[in-house]
């Protein structure tokens, strides 16, 4: 939607890259088939499911939709030692077939019941009365005439009848004869070259989640003029989340993100600036990260620092660095000397 996403992993090996990027135990144990879990990932919350739609050990990671990028590097990046790769609905749709998962409007309609689709495991007869209960137990009591199954045919007779007691059935909607190959194909280091999108500079802010306070990120690139909540863009950076406290807010998470076009070589600047007031003695502690992404593999962080919000109003410059045109933080030039932004707008 426009407010959540999902990544799926799945794989021998999804357990050890979630358990890689979280501290909450992933075991087997702790987290069970069909059970969700609330999770951290990094700095993502993340509603976690147990169950993928290839047949191979998976998770479901419901997200904010603006920590998605985030959350996919976090997973690339732990699952690198496994070769993992990226797959798509076409490989989803292979690898369920064998698995023999049913999908809706194709392998099952309205047509058939859960137990002539063999999902007499989902139905709960004894929960009480609902409709279609009734003739549930009849057909259960008569016998099932006929029942979807998997097929997997000898190509030398694929063109063969399928007969069952000499009784023709209706030939099953799909025929699986999948090749697992996915593991084994890599994109040629020139196809890659070819294919990466521009880099980006990221710059997060993070202020603790029970705090109703609407804090405000500030960012200014090389030649550019300074983005936050009422400048949202420029021909550098954009505004992606405006996180307003607790009013108007999608998420429970106190986070705004600004994120680059390229990376314009020069001079970067990161303010955080406190929009509303506080009750007397409240602090604020806000924490900056600051990544580089220079292409689809690699975010690496560079930065980050924690300054404390006090009183309303208060504009701190959290950062001030250059970035080279290979992306490279310049040597020497991290400073934290102020530089106000928002006076610049007004």
């Amino acid at each position: 939607t426009s407010r959540y996403g999902v990544l799926t992993l799945a794989g021998p090996r999804s357990r050890e890259v979630l358990q890689a990027i979280t501290d909450q135990d992933c075991s087997h144990k702790a987290f069970r088939f069909f059970r969700c879990q609330k999770l951290h990932v990094g700095m993502a919350p993340v509603r976690a499911l147990r169950l993928s739609y290839v047949g191979e050990l998976g998770y479901e990671l419901h997200h904010p939709i603006e920590y998605q990028r985030y959350l996919y590097d976090l997973v690339m990046q732990a699952g690198a030692q496994f070769d993992i790769v990226d797959w798509g609905y076409r490989a989803l749709d292979s690898m369920r077939l064998e698995k023999a998962y049913r999908l809706w409007g194709v392998d099952m309609t309205a047509d058939w019941t859960p137990l002539e689709a063999g999902m007499e495991r989902f139905v709960a007869l004894d929960k009480g009365d609902f409709i279609g209960r009734d003739a549930l137990l009849r057909q259960q009591e008569r016998g099932i005439e006929m029942g979807l199954a998997c097929l997997v045919i000898d190509v030398d007779d694929a063109i063969g009848t399928v007969f069952r007691d000499v009784i023709l059935l209706a030939l099953i909607g799909f025929v699986a004869m999948v090749v697992m190959l996915l593991p084994h194909i890599h994109k040629s280091k020139t196809d890659a070259e070819d294919h990466k999108p521009p880099g980006n500079v990221i710059v997060e802010m993070h202020w603790p989640n029970e705090m109703p306070f609407d804090v405000d990120l500030w960012v200014m690139g090389p030649n550019s003029s300074p983005v936050g909540f009422w400048n949202k863009g420029n021909k550098v950076f954009n505004l992606l989340r405006d996180d307003l406290g607790t009013e108007g807010d999608a998420t429970e998470q106190n986070y705004e993100v600004s994120y680059s076009r390229g990376i314009p070589e020069g001079e970067y600047v990161v303010n955080a600036h406190m929009y509303g007031r506080l009750p007397p003695g409240k602090i604020i502690s806000v924490k900056v990260v600051i990544s580089v992404r220079t292409n689809l593999e690699i975010t690496r962080q560079i930065l980050q620092s924690t300054v404390l919000l006090t009183r309303h109003n208060q504009e701190e410059t959290v950062f001030r660095f250059r970035l080279d045109a290979e992306g490279e933080l310049v040597k020497g030039s991290v400073t934290t000397l102020r530089r106000p932004l928002i006076s610049k707008q007004m």
